[in-house]
């Protein structure tokens, strides 16, 4: 069970091996047990906090899209989108 979740964290392979063998020396390497798993838990907070904030962007941007679609018009998102009027048909051209 723990070896699936670690693997659905995004943990290698090779790290699982790692702390497989650590396991099988029992309590001389918990301390290094502990510090495998320590690091691995800061790295999924992290991939977290970068998902959340793709999240939010998307939401955004879905958000964008439905008022675009209700209103028939372009939402003003902010100063760098006020320059155009593309609707949503209109290609941009692609660049070189």
């Amino acid at each position: 069970a723990l070896m699936d979740r670690l693997r659905t964290t995004g943990m290698s392979t090779a790290q699982m091996a790692a702390y497989a063998a650590l396991v099988t020396r029992g309590t001389a390497s918990l301390a290094t047990q502990r510090e495998l798993l320590a690091k691995h838990r800061d790295r999924v907070r992290e991939t977290i906090g970068e998902w959340r904030r793709a999240l939010a962007l998307l939401d955004r941007k879905v958000d964008f899209y439905d008022a675009w679609l209700r209103t028939g018009q372009r939402p003003n998102d902010g100063p760098a989108h006020a320059r155009r009027t593309l609707t949503p048909t209109t290609r941009r051209p692609r660049k070189p």
